[in-house]
């Protein structure tokens, strides 16, 4: 059995990705919604979804993060893949507290090499039933 102290942070990474043409950037920046997954199981199953949206057996719903991220806006650059593509793309981070008597979160991101965080909004798996 482990013990988590009070100030432990689980970090999340996320990557973003558009088309160049997209017109959901903005939006899907304002609106940011992650969905926290925690595994119960022994041995973590490879994916923690089966192909219907459904918790894999030993993982179940944690909670609902969400997030304004729309100070990255600026941060966008154009960039290309392999194949020649061009993208854009933002890379950020969730931080969920699980130590301690209640959940919390935060977002962080990094601008020209400098690390931000900002409030997040965190919804518990009971209130989303």
């Amino acid at each position: 059995e482990t013990v988590l102290e009070d100030n432990f942070y689980h970090e999340l990474t996320y990557h973003l990705v558009w088309e160049p043409n997209s017109t959901t950037i903005w939006s899907d920046l304002c609106n940011r919604v992650v969905y926290v997954y925690i595994c119960d199981a022994l041995a973590a199953p490879l994916w923690i979804l089966d192909a219907q949206g459904n918790p894999m057996p030993g993982a179940r719903h944690l909670c609902t993060v969400t997030a304004n991220l729309s100070g990255l806006y600026s941060e966008l650059t154009l960039q290309y893949g392999l194949d020649g593509r061009q993208y854009y793309s933002i890379v950020y981070y969730v931080l969920v507290a699980l130590g301690g008597t209640e959940l919390s979160a935060r977002i962080r991101w990094y601008q020209g090499g400098v690390p931000y965080e900002g409030p997040a909004t965190i919804i518990p798996d009971a209130f989303t039933r």
